[in-house]
């Protein structure tokens, strides 16, 4: 892994831009820092906009990390979206690793450790609060997806106490949703509109579900928490700024990272460690306003990160116009290295491509294994300015010349043009930078990954029209140039020599007898005879003159020369070999040959010379019949 001499902890998680996740990922960093470890982040964003090809392309970042080059392994398997990813990981951790394995969250059997939520009683003292300190009677329940176990857990959590108060529950009184934003209307048209009455409260089983239904019944009229009170569960920090202020069961995923990296160390000895809820009573059940200071914290981080989000945005609206022009990793690299102070906390971002990626211009085919051999072409450092690409072996993650004598905190995303595989990108982050990544992070990596797929395009583009260009300039069977390339480039080498004041020479070629060959021996010797021509001009051409087929059994030759012994000896060292040809087969290769030498100071025209070489070449065609 990173050969700096430190131990190397790795943590596979989904989505770093959520709560949960950077507030793991920070206390894992915070931890190894002070250990003097190196942390390495391996990180998908998941099935981002619910697009099944890229998803696939997600699916890369398991086939990345040198399994065996780390001391230690922290899972968060409920974050893996992908999840049928959760059994890979599983899978290729029993069979290429062997350090000590921490999973959070969720109980894994070949985990060595397992940092839990008591999911049986997260909330059971939010929902005793409810009903003691507030009298409520009619509760509902808002949990997460149907079979996740952290759902599950908080519903019956829920339905246990109800039934300990004597207070019924029926199915219309909780409902299954997704653990995001998405379900506050739904949720509100089930628990008010089909039961007919407002419940008096509505407990969400986390945060991000209970800031939605606040925002949609004060949509609808309904007052929080005058008319419905209601929780969340998590303590993410956008609840001291909602409005009302949510109350909810706050967890310390910091504390959680820390435990998880002691495991790895030796310094937790039970196998399941559990970790309970603080509950943080605020406006949206009841209760009087939060602490002046925590208010005032969270406004503070919701501006710094609306700042963030809007400067970064409008940074990745231009940068994305900017890299519609880019032609060269060169330019690439300029670009990626001026938006890099837009990355929160990123001090180094580099882009790694697979081995052949670059060669064949596209990526790998989903399915197919990662190389061995990588290639960054972008290395955007705030420290240290890189201009060209390096090659190296993936399982050291970078280049040793990117790599620090000091703890360093990596996070390693896949980068894929839907789901084909390009590499992969890391950004090193500065220690303190508050754990996983931002959204502006996500959405400049996308664009870039579409970017170098556009540079591909383009380059496999021009590489397709210099092709039909050379195809529309030469004769197919013999390689020379045709009628085309011959007033192309024979006309450039003309005016060039004329400027340079040089001799210019015409040659008018004739294969003579090609009807005959061709009737009584095939076409296909015909052909045979005509290359027979062409490769004795080759052999004869020292001074890169334009030879051109022009049709036919017709030749043109146009090139430079210092006098006229020089021509001569051109044209009889071609017969000479022409007489070589001649006498490897059965019929009689022969040509008519007439030329037309340009001195610097005449002003015969191009026309003119042409005219007058295949006179020449007329009249002794005529002439030796």
């Amino acid at each position: 892994m990173l050969d700096n001499g430190r131990k190397n902890i790795g943590v596979f998680v989904f989505q770093a831009i959520d709560h949960f996740q950077q507030k793991l990922c920070e206390g894992v960093e915070d931890r190894c820092h002070e250990l003097g470890y190196n942390t390495i982040v391996f990180s998908s964003f998941g099935n981002f906009a619910d697009n099944e090809p890229f998803a696939k392309g997600e699916e890369i970042i398991l086939e990345i990390p040198n399994y065996d080059g780390l001391d230690g392994v922290i899972l968060a398997l409920d974050t893996f979206d992908i999840v049928k990813m959760r059994y890979v990981i599983l899978e290729k951790l029993e069979k290429e690793y062997h350090g000590p394995i921490v999973s959070v969250r969720t109980e894994a059997d070949n985990a060595d450790y397992n940092m839990l939520l008591d999911d049986y009683k997260t909330m059971d003292g939010i929902i005793r609060h409810f009903i003691e300190d507030h009298g409520y009677r009619d509760i509902c329940f808002m949990t997460g997806m149907h079979g996740n176990p952290d759902a599950e857990r908080r519903l019956d959590n829920y339905k246990e106490v109800m039934k300990e108060y004597g207070f019924p529950v029926d199915e219309s009184m909780y409902m299954y949703a997704d653990f995001w934003k998405w379900k506050g209307k739904e949720a509100c048209d089930y628990f008010i509109d089909q039961r007919g009455k407002l419940p008096e409260a509505i407990l969400c089983a986390n945060d991000y579900m209970g800031i939605s239904v606040c925002h949609e019944l004060q949509g609808r009229g309904i007052r929080v928490p005058e008319d419905v009170a209601v929780c969340g569960c998590d303590g993410v920090w956008a609840t001291t700024v909602c409005a009302p202020p949510l109350t909810t069961a706050k967890v310390d995923f910091h504390k959680m990272g820390v435990t998880a990296v002691d495991a790895i160390c030796g310094g937790v000895t039970e196998k399941n460690t559990y970790f309970s809820p603080d509950n943080i009573l605020r406006e949206s059940c009841g209760c009087t306003r939060q602490n002046q200071w925590e208010e005032l914290r969270g406004r503070k981080n919701f501006y710094n990160l609306y700042e963030q989000e809007r400067s970064g945005n409008l940074e990745t609206t231009i940068r994305s116009i900017d890299l519609e022009s880019i032609n060269t990793f060169r330019e690439l690299r300029y670009l990626v290295g001026g938006y890099l102070p837009y990355i929160h906390g990123c001090q180094q971002f580099d882009i790694c491509l697979q081995g052949q990626v670059r060669k064949n211009k596209k990526g790998v085919p989903y399915g197919e294994p990662m190389s061995d051999m990588m290639e960054m072409v972008v290395g955007a450092d705030d420290r240290r300015k890189i201009n060209k690409s390096i090659r190296f072996e993936r399982k050291y993650i970078l280049p040793k010349e990117m790599v620090d004598s000091e703890p360093m905190i990596l996070y390693v995303v896949p980068f894929h043009f839907k789901e084909r595989n390009l590499g992969y990108t890391v950004a090193q982050m500065r220690h303190g930078h508050g754990g996983g990544y931002s959204s502006v992070y996500q959405e400049w990596t996308v664009t870039l990954e579409n970017a170098v797929q556009d540079l591909f395009n383009r380059d496999k583009m021009d590489q397709m029209i210099d092709r039909l260009t050379m195809l529309s300039i030469h004769d197919p069977m013999t390689g020379v140039y045709n009628r085309f390339g011959f007033e192309q480039e024979g006309r450039r080498l003309y005016y060039k020599a004329r400027e340079d004041g040089k001799n210019v020479f015409f040659l008018s070629i004739d294969l003579d007898g090609l009807k005959r060959i061709n009737d009584h021996w095939g076409h296909g010797e015909g052909d045979q005879a005509i290359c027979a021509v062409t490769a004795c001009l080759k052999k004869v051409n020292k001074r890169k003159a334009v030879i051109s087929r022009m049709g036919g059994d017709e030749f043109s030759v146009v090139g430079t020369c210092k006098d006229r012994e020089e021509l001569d000896r051109f044209i009889k060292d071609f017969k000479e070999h022409l007489a070589k040809e001649d006498a490897k087969h059965e019929y009689t290769i022969y040509a008519s040959v007439g030329e037309c030498m340009l001195e610097p100071n005449s002003d015969k025209s191009w026309e003119a010379c042409i005219l007058e070489s295949d006179n020449l070449m007329y009249k002794r065609k005529r002439s030796s019949r």
